[in-house]
């Protein structure tokens, strides 16, 4: 990948981790007011657990997009070139 496209998919992973962490905070607000009203929370605990799960994924490739950014920037080249 070039530096742009990089780029670009770090700015989507990056959305993707911002929406993740509202998914994430809406579902234990939700869990927290079915506590709260006495409801079964099992449902939604599976679904905060799936959701906290993708999170970490979202993460993850954003770690990795960043490292290969670095990289991009130090070396000045493409990233998936074999060195001269």
């Amino acid at each position: 990948m070039n530096k742009e496209m990089i780029q670009r998919h770090l700015a989507l992973a990056e959305s993707h981790v911002a929406d993740g962490k509202r998914h994430i905070d809406d579902q234990r607000e939700l869990i927290r007011r079915l506590v709260q009203d006495g409801h079964d929370t099992t449902a939604a605990t599976t679904l905060l657990s799936t959701l906290e799960q993708v999170q970490a994924m979202h993460v993850a490739d954003r770690a990795r997009l960043e490292q290969e950014l670095a990289r991009c920037e130090k070396d000045n080249r493409n990233p998936m070139q074999e060195p001269s």
